[in-house]
C-alpha cells in the first residue's frame, strides 16, 4: 500500500507541457504487511495467522481489524466504538499450492458465482481454475476445463454483451516455456458448474501465449481487447508483443462455438504481458491503454479511437513513458487524488529510489519506488519460492534484489504531440505541418511524407500503406508533393 496525506507539491511546466511533479519527498508512506502462518497445515478455514505492519507485531481487534499504524494498539477504542484507524479486516484465510493470479470481482445477482477466483499452473501438467466463496460457507468451484497455463481471468456478466444470457469468464492463456507457448483467449460459460461450456476466442494456428483479456468498448463498439506474446524462432532474438482487439461477431450467440474464432486486430507492436484500460477523457470517444512491455522493458500508453470509415479501431497517440524499467510486468489505474490519477507498475528488477531517472518521451513522472524503500529479498524465505529437486539450495536460497513497484503520477495535460484532434483541428494543421517539413524546392518527399504520418498519430499505418499512398500522390513521379497534392494525401 501506499499510505499517508501530503500536500500536492507545486507543479512545473515541462518543454512537452505536461505537468511533471518534482523529485524530492514523496507524499507517500510504504506499508509492507506480512501474515505469517502458524501452522504446517493452512487448509482449515479461519486459523488465525500473525500479521506484521513494517516488522512490527500487530494486534487483530476484536472486529477483525487490524491497524496500520503500528502505534494504535489500543483495543478498547474500538470496542467502546471510538474511532479505528486505517486498517484492514481479516476475513478468513484458505489454502492454495501454487497460487498465480487472482481475479476479486463485485457482487453480483447470480448468486452461486464465486467472487474470487485464483489461477494456477506448473512446469508439469495442466493447470487450473478454482473459484473461492470469499464468505467461507461454499465449496470451492473448479473449472473442469483444464488450460496449459492459465493466467489471469477476467469475470463477464450475463448481458455484458447482447446475446450473452449466461455469466462467463475469459481466461488468458499460456507461457514462454516449452510446451506451454501455444496459449489463447478463452470463453468459460458458468465456470465450475455442470453446465460449463468452453470455448476459443483467439485463432490456434500461431504459437501466441496470453497475460491478460478483458471485455473492452469503444464508441459503443464490443469486443475483447488482450496482449499477446511470442518467441522468436532464433533464440537470441527478443520476444514480440502486440496489442489486439478481438471484434465480437454480430450474431445472436457470439461466444458459440460456430461464432468463433472472434476476429483479429493487432493495434500495436509492444504490449506482452499486463495492461489496464481507463477513460481520462469522458468529453472524447477515446479510451487509453496503459501497457507494461516485458521483452522491451518499458512502460507504454495507447490511445484508441473507433474508426468509422475502416469499421476498426486505431491507435492515434502512443507515449513511451519510462523507457529504464526493465521487465515491466504489471500496471493499474489507481484513483488516490482524482479518478485516474496514478498508476501503480511492477517490474521484475531492482530500481532503488536513488536511481529512478525516467527515460525515454514520459509523460508521467515516478513518484517513488515502493517496495524498495526496504530491501526485500527472497533470502531466508524458503515458502516463497520453488521445490526444484534438480536445482541445489544454493541456486534457490542465495539473496537476491527483489522487484520493484512504483507509482506515477499522470499529468493533467497528458495529451502530447500526436494526441488525437478534432477534424477541423486536423485540417487547419496541415498548411503549418507541411512548411515545416518541405524541402528548398517547396515539395515534401517521402522521408518528409512519413515523417508527416507519424506527427499527425496516424500511427497505425503500416509502411507499406505509407509507401503506396506516397505513390499514387506524386502521380508526377517527380519524388515530391506540391502543397495541394499532400493535404490531399494526408486526409
Amino acid at each position: 500500500w501506499g499510505i499517508g496525506e501530503a500536500e500536492a507539491p507545486e507543479k512545473e511546466e515541462s518543454r512537452k507541457g505536461l505537468e511533471w511533479w518534482p523529485r524530492g519527498d514523496v507524499p507517500f508512506t510504504p506499508v509492507h504487511v506480512k501474515v505469517e502462518r502458524e501452522l504446517a497445515d493452512k487448509a482449515q478455514l479461519g486459523t488465525r495467522s500473525s500479521v506484521y505492519v513494517n516488522d512490527t507485531l500487530c494486534p487483530v481487534l476484536d472486529n477483525g481489524a487490524v491497524p496500520l499504524d503500528t502505534k494504535w494498539v489500543d483495543e478498547s477504542r474500538c470496542r467502546e466504538g471510538g474511532e479505528v484507524p486505517l486498517h484492514f479486516t481479516m476475513l478468513g484465510e484458505f489454502y492454495s499450492e501454487r497460487p498465480g493470479y487472482l481475479h476479486l470481482h463485485p457482487p453480483i445477482q447470480e448468486g452461486d458465482v464465486p467472487r474470487l477466483w485464483i489461477t494456477d499452473f506448473g512446469m508439469v501438467g495442466s493447470g487450473g481454475v478454482v473459484g473461492i466463496d470469499v464468505s467461507g460457507q461454499k465449496q470451492a468451484s473448479v473449472c473442469r476445463a483444464a488450460f496449459p497455463w492459465p493466467n489471469s481471468v477476467e469475470f463477464v456478466e450475463a448481458g455484458l454483451w447482447e446475446g450473452l444470457d449466461k455469466p462467463g469468464m475469459l481466461v488468458a492463456d499460456g507461457f514462454l516455456v516449452p510446451g506451454k507457448t501455444k496459449g489463447g483467449v478463452h470463453f468459460v460459460t458458468e465456470p465450475g458448474t455442470d453446465r460449463e461450456e468452453v470455448v476459443t476466442l483467439t485463432e490456434g494456428r500461431s504459437k501466441h501465449f496470453y497475460h491478460k483479456a478483458v471485455p473492452c468498448s469503444i464508441d459503443g463498439h464490443e469486443g475483447v481487447l488482450t496482449a499477446r506474446a511470442r518467441l522468436p524462432l532464433v533464440p537470441w532474438m527478443k520476444g514480440v508483443g502486440e496489442l489486439v482487439w478481438l471484434e465480437k461477431p454480430d450474431t445472436l450467440q457470439p461466444t458459440a462455438p460456430w461464432s468463433t474464432p472472434w476476429r483479429e486486430i493487432v493495434l500495436a507492436e509492444g504490449p506482452d504481458v499486463m495492461f489496464d484500460v481507463a477513460d481520462l477523457d469522458e468529453g472524447d470517444t477515446t479510451v487509453q491503454v496503459f501497457a507494461a512491455e516485458f521483452f522491451a522493458r518499458r512502460l507504454t500508453m495507447f490511445s484508441i479511437l473507433w474508426d468509422a470509415d475502416a469499421g476498426r479501431p486505431r491507435v492515434v497517440q502512443r507515449e513511451v513513458l519510462d523507457s529504464q524499467l526493465g521487465q515491466a510486468y504489471s500496471v493499474q489505474v489507481l484513483s488516490l487524488d482524482g479518478p485516474n490519477s496514478h498508476l501503480l507498475v511492477t517490474t521484475h528488477e531492482d530500481t532503488p529510489p536513488e536511481a529512478d531517472e525516467l527515460g525515454g518521451t514520459a509523460s508521467l513522472t515516478r513518484l517513488s519506488s515502493m517496495v524498495n524503500s526496504k530491501p526485500w529479498t527472497y533470502a531466508g524465505a524458503p515458502d516463497a519460492l520453488p521445490k526444484v529437486p534438480t536445482a541445489s539450495s544454493s541456486q534457490l536460497f542465495t539473496e537476491e534484489a527483489g522487484g520493484s513497484m512504483l507509482v506515477y503520477k499522470i499529468p493533467g495535460s497528458w495529451h502530447s504531440e500526436g494526441a488525437l484532434q478534432s477534424e477541423e483541428a486536423y485540417r487547419a494543421s496541415l498548411p503549418d505541418l507541411f512548411q515545416r517539413i518541405r524541402r528548398e524546392d517547396g515539395c515534401v518527399n517521402r522521408a518528409g511524407y512519413e515523417e508527416a504520418v507519424r506527427l499527425s498519430g496516424l500511427l497505425d499505418w503500416a509502411e507499406g500503406d505509407v509507401a503506396e499512398l506516397f505513390e499514387l500522390a506524386d502521380w508526377d513521379g517527380s519524388g515530391g508533393l506540391d502543397e495541394v497534392e499532400f493535404e490531399a494525401v494526408m486526409l
